[in-house]
């Protein structure tokens, strides 16, 4: 009698030490940076063109050396401002570098003076003017305005630029929203 009351102590201590089930993470509908730029319709509601050149999009083998798995760079234009937009999207393998990579190029070189906002655009964002006191701002051309957004969603970096014209602000802002919402 006494056996079985012993292994069902046993089983019960072990069950109680087994992990707790983890509930897994939601997985979005992107799969990867093709995902995420935006295509030509989506540019032509927000009122910019592509530079006539397709986006680059390159695939890395990863290591434990090397998390970076994709990189994508897109020229566009935003036509009726004279400004040139730069998006540049990567992919991590882990959470870590990603943080890491998001961390040192929204704060490199920039002055506090430029942010426009912070976790406007996801839990990690980063918009930002140029400033005469960034690293090097008192060579910039008073007649160009430098806007840059960053943010990260999942294991992506999203890093959008633009050259030109001070009213490029909203176009930044659009492309940010649509690119994060191919995420939901």
């Amino acid at each position: 009698m006494k056996f079985p009351i012993v292994i069902t102590i046993l089983l019960l201590a072990i069950a109680a030490c087994a992990p707790a089930p983890v509930d897994p993470i939601p997985q979005s509908s992107v799969n990867g940076l093709e995902d995420i730029i935006l295509t030509t319709t989506e540019l032509q509601n927000i009122g910019m063109t592509t530079n006539g050149s397709d986006c680059i999009v390159e695939t890395y083998n990863t290591s434990e050396y090397s998390s970076l798995a994709q990189y994508s760079m897109c020229t566009y234009n935003i036509t009726a401002l004279n400004t040139e937009v730069i998006t540049q999207l990567y992919t991590f393998t882990n959470g870590s570098d990603l943080n890491g990579s998001y961390q040192y190029n929204s704060l490199h070189y920039f002055s506090v003076d430029g942010l426009i906002s912070e976790n406007t655009y996801g839990d990690q964002s980063r918009f930002r003017v140029n400033s005469v006191n960034d690293y090097g701002g008192e060579f910039n051309n008073p007649n160009i305005t430098y806007y840059h957004l960053w943010t990260t969603k999942d294991m992506y970096q999203i890093h959008i630029t633009s050259a030109g014209s001070k009213d490029a602000k909203s176009h930044i802002e659009e492309m940010a929203t649509r690119m994060l919402a191919k995420f939901e």
